[in-house]
């Protein structure tokens, strides 16, 4: 059986709660846009409460940033020489804001 779950939305803190799990084994997929979906396994027992900041979710590795930051100076970096030059700037500035 297959049962998704969508949190909508979290505080400013990332906390969330889902109220009502039928006790087992469940697949924690966390999605964010830039960075590579983390799974984990979790399992529930009846009345159980789950605080997820006791598991060691990895998901702001030093490689997850440089690969970040890498990708985003990607997008600016209009000649390929891994330098963003203010010329470089001012046009991915003026080309995401629609203002030529």
């Amino acid at each position: 059986m297959i049962i998704f779950f969508r949190v909508p939305k979290t505080d400013n803190f990332g906390n969330f709660s889902l109220k009502k799990i039928i006790p087992g084994v469940y697949s924690l997929i966390i999605d964010c846009p830039g960075l590579t979906p983390i799974t984990k396994e979790i399992e529930i027992g009846e009345g159980e409460l789950i605080n997820l900041n006791r598991l060691d979710l990895n998901i702001l590795t030093p490689d997850i940033i440089t690969d970040a930051i890498n990708a985003e100076r990607k997008k600016w970096d209009a000649n390929n020489d891994n330098k963003i030059g203010i010329l470089e700037a001012i046009n991915a500035l003026q080309g995401s804001s629609g203002i030529r």
